[in-house]
Formats: structure tokens, C-alpha cells, sequence
């Protein structure tokens, strides 16, 4: 469930990417292949980092040129 979230919210944020950019050349920058690096939740206004998938998470992403994603 946890890392269903994950791949959601990586897929929204590079289709608003994808979007507001203005030329196909743009949108060619994140085409491939992607590893997630890290995940970190930082609460406001306390400032609490806390990391839900552990400190090493692991998953990929595939971006094709149609603005179309799936995990791998």
C-alpha cells in the first residue's frame, strides 16, 4: 500500500511537471527511466522529519514521451 502511494505521488508531480512546461524539448528531460533516492515527510510547522519507507527506500518509474508513467 505504502509504496502504491509513492508511485501516485512521483506520478503526479511529474505530470504537473510535464504540463507547465512550454516546449517538447522540455518535456524530453524526464523521459526514462527513474530510481527513487529517498522519501522523506517533513511536518509543519514542527519540522518533524520522519522517513515512512525506511532510509533506503527502493523503486522505480518509467516516463515515456506521451506523459505517461508506470512503475517498474
Amino acid at each position: 500500500m505504502k509504496s502504491s502511494l509513492v508511485w501516485i505521488a512521483l506520478a503526479l508531480l511529474a505530470l504537473g511537471q510535464v504540463k507547465q512546461t512550454q516546449t517538447a524539448q522540455d518535456r524530453n528531460l524526464i523521459v526514462g527511466a527513474w530510481s527513487l533516492s529517498s522519501y522523506e515527510l517533513r511536518l509543519k510547522p514542527s519540522g518533524t522529519i520522519s522517513t515512512p519507507f525506511g532510509p533506503h527506500p527502493v523503486g522505480r518509474i518509467l516516463y515515456e514521451r506521451t506523459a505517461k508513467c508506470r512503475p517498474n
